[in-house]
């Protein structure tokens, strides 16, 4: 994992690798104490599960102050293109990407000030599962259009259309979004 600063960014975690055996893999997802070394106290609050079939998009989701959290991501089934921008004041709009899957074990810690999103990748449908620090709140969800970021989607993922949910196509674009960050 990265080395912690003042004011963190995405943190790829990969020290918990998976363990592959004839029964199938066993894969320890988060440790209290590796964690807080990136100003994480390791307080989940609520978790989530998500399956996506080939070409979903979903995202760019996020929660504001008071709601606002940590999250942690990891893919369950499948494979993930993982897409975090930065809200935050003197960064908005920086754009990190990161390839989330059961082959790789690795997982996305994702402190406050980020929204979030994925592509499921390939021709399988992907599992993510999701610890946060806070509870859902839906006074205070958010997100922002996927499509209004600088980056391109298609060429990552490799494919030309996605399937994208109507309140995640209603969401205002970045250049729209005042950020409370």
């Amino acid at each position: 994992m990265e080395q912690a600063t003042a004011n963190p960014g995405p943190i790829l975690v990969t020290e918990f690798k998976p363990f592959r055996d004839a029964r199938g893999t066993f894969q320890k997802i988060f440790r209290a104490d590796s964690l807080a070394k990136h100003g994480f106290d390791g307080a989940f609050r609520e978790s989530f599960i998500s399956f996506s079939e080939p070409g979903v998009v979903r995202g760019l989701h996020f929660q504001t102050p008071p709601a606002d959290h940590w999250k942690l991501v990891t893919c369950v089934a499948g494979e993930i293109l993982d897409v975090c921008v930065d809200l935050r004041a003197g960064r908005r709009g920086k754009v990190h990407t990161f390839s989330l899957s059961v082959e790789n074990g690795h997982s996305l810690l994702l402190p406050p000030g980020f929204a979030h999103g994925f592509a499921t990748k390939g021709e399988a449908p992907a599992g993510v599962l999701y610890l946060t620090s806070t509870e859902h709140d839906p006074k205070y969800d958010a997100g922002i259009r996927y499509d209004s970021i600088d980056f391109d989607w298609a060429r990552a993922v490799g494919r030309r259309e996605f399937v994208v949910s109507d309140r995640d196509s209603k969401f205002p674009k970045l250049s729209e979004f005042g950020s409370p960050w």
